[in-house]
């Protein structure tokens, strides 16, 4: 009898486990469908809190198939019982109290195993929303948002630990011209292209958005000023030799790149750090376009030879 009450008691108490977690999982998915759809960080914490729950969900289905296992030697034991009388009257009860237990114990594995289905579901439509709210629909590179969080990232890091990192502000120099010429559909043609022209060009782990209109911003973490010149004008010399599915040769060139660069300073603020870089923005257009200026961080610019602004005629 005391194991058929040990058996009893865990049962109960693996029910009430479980119900407690379709009480969590449901509160949980109500209220990342509450969020609207750019809530990024409410829908981090609803994906953590579900890898949590998946986790316990595969703790529970494992004992339970562990104790079914357990009990299950218990039945067989006990089928091989020989015994009369009073004590036979007994052997039945407890083998339909086994048996009662074994299927309570089926049910609640197969709705362990369903609730870990639509955890995992779960976690992926708030992943895809998620990765949905932070992607440019027209370039496919990070949109506004993730640039934003992305820059407050990078700063919080270079504040703790001193990771240094650049920011490139990259426009095209003649948009209007293949809007006006092209038209807006040749137009958004381009901006796709240059999307994939960007991504190209930087590392794994580089972050490329499309900061608005035909304006980009990459985040080069790890990265000195005299890296973040290079590969600007890398990007600057591919943009050269592309038309941008302007499909024409006579035009190759005709939609060329102007990109400022800033390095992370000990005190930035994201303001900050977006001024200088546009502001060697605003210097690579008024020298004439089509060119890489830097802003080292004086209230002047000053940055080695090396580093030196390069135009193309």
């Amino acid at each position: 009898m005391s194991s058929l009450a040990t058996i009893s008691l865990w049962v109960l108490a693996s029910v009430a486990v479980s119900l407690a977690v379709g009480f969590y999982l449901g509160r949980g998915m109500a209220h990342a469908r509450r969020q609207p759809p750019g809530s990024g960080s409410e829908r981090q914490a609803a994906l953590a809190t579900l890898v949590d729950l998946l986790k316990l969900v595969e703790e529970l289905t494992s004992d339970v198939d562990t104790r079914s296992s357990e009990m299950q030697a218990v039945r067989s034991h006990m089928d091989d019982m020989h015994v009369t009388g009073e004590l036979e009257t007994i052997r039945q009860v407890l083998l339909k109290q086994v048996a009662a237990v074994l299927d309570s114990n089926q049910k609640l594995e197969d709705d362990l195993i369903y609730a870990r289905c639509r955890m995992e579901q779960q976690a992926q439509e708030i992943d895809r929303t998620r990765q949905e709210a932070h992607t440019d629909a027209l370039t496919g590179v990070g949109n506004r948002k993730a640039f934003d969080e992305s820059l407050l990232l990078l700063l919080g890091a270079h504040k703790r630990g001193g990771d240094s990192f650049v920011l490139l502000l990259a426009d095209m120099d003649h948009f209007k011209w293949v809007n006006d010429t092209h038209g807006h559909q040749a137009g958004d043609n381009v901006l796709r292209q240059l999307g994939e022209l960007l991504k190209a060009c930087v590392r794994d782990g580089d972050i490329v958005s499309r900061y608005g209109g035909d304006e980009f911003a990459i985040l080069l973490p790890k990265a000195e000023l005299n890296i973040g010149f290079q590969v600007a004008d890398r990007i600057r010399l591919e943009s050269t030799r592309s038309n941008f599915g302007l499909n024409s040769d006579r035009e190759e060139g005709a939609v060329t790149l102007s990109i400022g660069a800033a390095v992370a300073q000990g005190n930035d603020t994201p303001e900050s750090i977006i001024e200088r870089a546009d502001q060697a923005l605003y210097n690579s257009k008024r020298g004439g376009r089509n060119q890489v200026q830097v802003h080292s961080g004086q209230d002047r610019e000053s940055r080695p030879d090396a580093e030196r602004a390069v135009a193309v005629g």
